[in-house]
């Protein structure tokens, strides 16, 4: 009755770790989502200013269309003074119209930037060091093409990789499996 007692102890115990763990999880993956929001707010926010800067560029466009036949039919009806203020209207909206398309071209470059860099979640966000990411992720895909198992991937690493780096992928064994189950769809 007592070695009864003592093993349900034992599992209680291994019970409160489990969920320990996954309380702290969660409340990652819950910081991961509130980063991405954010991350997408940003991003909207850019789209946005870039329609904008396209709409502007497109006015532009429309009034040096306007200008240019003004001064077309001007050239057959006015003087020379008034056409010369009229080209140099011109050659300040083309100016204003390229330093725009410089702008539009920088925010777009950044933009793109921005969204080819990868976002680091899961359990590569207790990884600090990028190299030991690196080889966590390299160890997992070997396992992946030799075709192991989630079990037999644990035993892998356990083998391959530093003991520092096993004890953080064991604390965190739901994020570990996660990624490996992504790494095998992808």
């Amino acid at each position: 009755m007592d070695l009864k007692i003592e093993q349900l102890q034992d599992k209680n115990l291994l019970l409160q770790r489990n969920i320990n763990n996954l309380t702290g999880d969660n409340t990652v993956l819950q910081g991961n989502v509130g980063n991405l929001s954010n991350e997408n707010l940003v991003l909207s926010n850019k789209v946005e200013e870039l329609s904008t800067a396209v709409d502007n560029l497109q006015s532009s466009e429309k009034e040096i269309q306007d200008l240019v036949e003004k001064l077309t039919e001007q050239i057959h009806t006015r003087d020379e003074h008034d056409l010369k203020n009229q080209i140099e209207v011109l050659e300040k909206l083309h100016s204003d119209t390229h330093t725009e398309i410089g702008n539009l071209m920088e925010r777009l470059m950044s933009l793109e930037t921005s969204l080819k860099q990868p976002q680091t979640s899961g359990i590569l966000t207790y990884i600090e060091i990028e190299e030991d990411q690196s080889i966590f992720i390299q160890k997992v895909e070997e396992g992946l093409v030799q075709g192991m198992t989630y079990a037999q991937i644990n035993k892998y690493l356990t083998k391959n990789l530093t003991s520092e780096l096993d004890k953080i992928i064991k604390k965190h064994p739901a994020l570990t499996k996660k990624f490996i189950r992504n790494l095998r769809k992808d």
